[in-house]
């Protein structure tokens, strides 16, 4: 059941939806037409155009219209009119969230319910019931057909929350195509979620070609902790050392699960050179926090004997910001925490699956979250035209959610933990597969996704992309590495400084696939001066955390606060440099642990190029230098001269219009007078990236960037520290 304002959205009975949906019906048309397409299709177009039109004309109630799209023709068309989407809900006159509440708590709207809960998640239900609630509903461009609807929660211009839905509409005469489920479990931890688990690791290690492993692995963690049925049974679990497993257990027969979690401000139980021993002969369940103790529940109800947890360590010293690791890193030995963070890749390559706890702070919280199934559960419902009745089925998109606003996913050491994985197993407010091969929740399994006509959308596995050598849509590995840096830099990090080193098992894993040598967060290779083109997204001042100890080399987006931004890279949209304007002499990096993928402590990147001093900084309207300068987020010196060092043209791919001409990119750098050992050399800092686009300016910088060429003849050597 809905309430009238959700029922707009799937009636089309506003005066300005059908007339939108009008303009798209004989846009279609003409845009077949332009596209030399067969003739039939373009009468089916006119005569479905027509449909419309008469049936909208006949109606005999506001409330009843012609149904605005035809299920049969839905594959036949492949037409972008750029006029597919409805804004239903707009801020004017707009709906507030209170009225979704009040709506949802009379119980009389599913939608408002479920809209009502996501928002709840998403904002750990701080969102201000003064909050605005906007919808965007997305059809197929020539057909109309609903498939996405969009919710934006926002206060004041700040948006609060972004939810999704995703819209299957069958001929409600005709037998169901696609069947959904009703979650039935008032917590994540009953019987139902649990079997929903277990069958789903089952039916992927025995029906998922593209989820066996190539080769039997033989590699294991150093430790792991032990949940043979012998030991818990009386209470107990034990780390083992791997290497002494016995004779019996072939090492390719070991399966372990791996547990991400966040461990916030608590320093629960952890292996030390003084307790490694009693940890070994076992420790009592009951010791262990109660996420340790859940997650050991769900790696025995798969039927996995072996569990591996790390966990975030706070505290000071040179452990602060290591990795520490109940059952694989002895807390108080270096030597140890450099050898077992060098292998990070490898545990959660070579998990059989991964066990997300989406939320909660600390391993306090439980692993399992108490709920009303209702807001969890398909919204399926019947719609009745003039002409048609249409059976609707919408999915909340709740992996997506957990994916942008859970807890978990936001901490920065866990972005690698989830793409290195082969599963992962997803416990919120609801539960979720996913492998390589498909992403299924309690409301829908593999049965569902190859319709992808009726749920176009749903969310994709994130699992693979990261091992295959194709390019998966993007024009080079190097801009696949740029997409992952955005995400990555999204995320939060207890300690800055761990900026390196929790993205370096991803990055060892990436090598493989690129190639091509690395440099603090930075691929060398043919892209490599693309690759320093990054930008930082504006922070406040405020969130700047002074940093007190070096951290990478200011051409490293590792250096900078604040997301790593790079332009548009995809297989269609995508630049590249027409006029290089600089020579790479070397780029290096000194490893601070002996580890080029983790924490570096020293950087230096030398080039040949033309340095122009940007006079205009000092001039009461900076802003009439007639470019677009990116400062990076830390600290330079207002007083200092900055430079910009050109890199080169950038052109666009013929699929995206250059529109302002000509494009300059480069980096604004400032002198480092104090470096030591400079002997004489030029040595810089980079502090941002500037851009000079034609027609933005002519003055003096535009001249010298128009006039240079010929670098042999007008070269300076520079040093980028």
């Amino acid at each position: 059941m809905l309430c009238e304002s959700c029922a707009m959205h799937f009636t089309f009975s506003q005066p300005d939806l059908i007339q939108r949906i009008l303009d798209t019906k004989k846009f279609a048309v003409i845009a077949a037409r332009e596209a030399g397409m067969g003739l039939t299709l373009i009468q089916n177009l006119a005569q479905e155009l027509e449909r419309y039109k008469s049936g909208t004309k006949s109606k005999s109630s506001s409330a009843a219209v012609s149904c605005p799209f035809n299920l049969h023709d839905c594959n036949e068309y492949k037409i972008y009119t750029g006029r597919g989407s409805l804004s239903v809900w707009t801020n004017s006159p707009g709906r507030g969230l209170d009225q979704l509440i009040a709506t949802a708590a009379s119980d009389k709207c599913q939608m408002c319910q479920t809209i009502v809960s996501m928002v709840g998640y998403a904002t750990l239900g701080k969102a201000p019931v003064s909050s605005m609630v906007e919808s965007v509903l997305y059809l197929d461009d020539a057909t109309c057909r609903p498939t996405w609807l969009l919710i934006v929660v926002s206060h004041f211009g700040s948006r609060l929350a972004k939810l999704s839905f995703h819209i299957g509409v069958e001929d409600a005469t005709s037998q169901p195509v696609v069947v959904l489920k009703t979650p039935v479990a008032t917590s994540t931890d009953q019987e139902a979620c649990m079997d929903f688990c277990s069958s789903s690791l089952q039916a992927c290690l025995t029906k998922h070609e593209a989820c066996r492993p190539k080769e039997r692995n033989l590699w294991l963690p150093t430790r792991l902790l032990d949940l043979h049925l012998s030991l818990t049974d009386r209470g107990k679990v034990r780390v083992i050392q791997t290497e002494k497993l016995p004779e019996n257990q072939p090492r390719q027969d070991v399966q372990y699960v791996t547990l991400s979690h966040s461990w916030g401000q608590l320093m629960p139980t952890k292996l030390s050179m003084s307790n490694m021993s009693c940890m070994e002969e076992g420790i009592r369940i009951i010791d262990l926090p109660l996420r340790f103790r859940d997650a050991i529940r769900v790696a025995q109800r798969l039927k996995i004997h072996y569990l591996w947890i790390d966990s975030l360590c706070p505290g000071s010293g040179p452990l602060a910001s290591a990795c520490s690791h109940i059952s694989s890193i002895i807390q108080d030995s270096l030597d140890d925490r450099a050898k077992e963070c060098s292998k990070m890749h490898k545990v959660y390559r070579h998990s059989v699956c991964n066990i997300s706890a989406c939320d909660g702070e600390d391993a306090t919280a439980s692993l399992f979250t108490a709920r009303n199934p209702h807001y969890v559960a398909p919204i399926v419902f019947t719609q009745e035209y003039t002409d048609c009745v249409m059976q609707f089925s919408v999915i909340p998109d709740h992996v997506n959610l957990a994916r942008s606003h859970s807890h978990l996913f936001t901490r920065g050491w866990v972005f690698q933990e989830r793409l290195l994985c082969p599963r992962m197993i997803y416990f919120a407010h609801f539960v979720a597969w996913e492998c390589r091969t498909c992403v299924t929740t309690e409301i829908y399994d593999e049965s569902v996704l190859p319709n992808t006509l009726l749920f176009p959308l749903l969310p994709e596995s994130e699992r693979g992309w990261v091992f295959t050598r194709e390019s998966s849509g993007y024009p080079s590995h190097a801009a696949r590495w740029w997409k992952l840096v955005r995400t990555y830099t999204d995320s939060n990090l207890t300690y800055p400084n761990d900026k390196l080193i929790a993205v370096s098992g991803l990055a060892r894993q990436f090598s493989k696939i690129i190639g091509k040598p690395y440099y603090a967060g930075i691929w060398g290779g043919a892209d490599v001066v693309l690759s320093l083109l990054w930008y930082s997204s504006p922070i406040a001042s405020a969130e700047r955390i002074p940093q007190s100890e070096y951290r990478a080399p200011s051409w490293s987006w590792a250096s900078a606060d604040g997301v790593a931004l790079y332009n548009a890279a995809t297989k269609d949209v995508f630049s590249h440099i027409s006029n290089l304007l600089i020579h790479i002499r070397s780029i290096s990096t000194e490893p601070k642990y002996g580890d080029i993928f983790g924490e570096v402590k020293a950087g230096e990147l030398a080039l040949t190029g033309f340095v122009i001093e940007l006079q205009q900084l000092r001039q009461p309207n900076p802003h009439a230098i007639g470019g677009n300068l990116a400062w990076d987020n830390r600290h330079h010196t207002k007083e200092a001269t900055t430079y910009f060092i050109p890199f080169g043209e950038i052109q666009w791919n013929e699929w995206r219009d250059n529109g302002d001409g000509r494009v300059f990119a480069g980096i604004l750098v400032q002198r480092y007078p104090d470096f030591p050992n400079s002997d004489g050399r030029q040595i810089f800092q980079r502090v941002g990236r500037g851009e000079f686009r034609e027609g933005w300016g002519r003055g003096d910088i535009w001249i010298q960037l128009c006039g240079l060429s010929h670098l042999e003849l007008h070269e300076q050597d520079l040093i980028i520290v």
